[in-house]
């Protein structure tokens, strides 16, 4: 059974859930998606520089959330200090919030 972990996530994060599709979203932008590849699942981590970007197998999406809920408890505090994720066209990286 797919069911999203009861672990909640912290403000400002939300799941967007479709049918072979499951997309972490912190205030609407994507951060990390969870897909069907054959036999199993991978989370692809869509924030940060391209080349630190990676992916992680999963059996299961409810484990692949459990995955990136426990990701975004861990950097909460960077999202909400530097900034959301901004998309230029299929990139997602980090952009501080303008200052001063």
């Amino acid at each position: 059974m797919n069911v999203i972990p009861k672990t909640p996530l912290p403000d400002g994060f939300s799941w967007l859930i479709e049918h072979d599709l499951w997309t972490l979203l912190f205030r609407g932008q994507e951060v990390i998606r969870i897909s069907k590849v054959g036999e199993g699942w991978v989370g692809a981590l869509l924030a940060g520089e391209p080349d630190a970007r990676h992916q992680v197998a999963f059996r299961s999406p409810s484990q692949g959330a459990g995955w990136a809920t426990q990701w975004v408890r861990q950097r909460r505090l960077l999202f909400e200090k530097y900034g959301i994720p901004q998309s230029t066209s299929d990139d997602a990286i980090f952009r501080p919030l303008e200052c001063c």
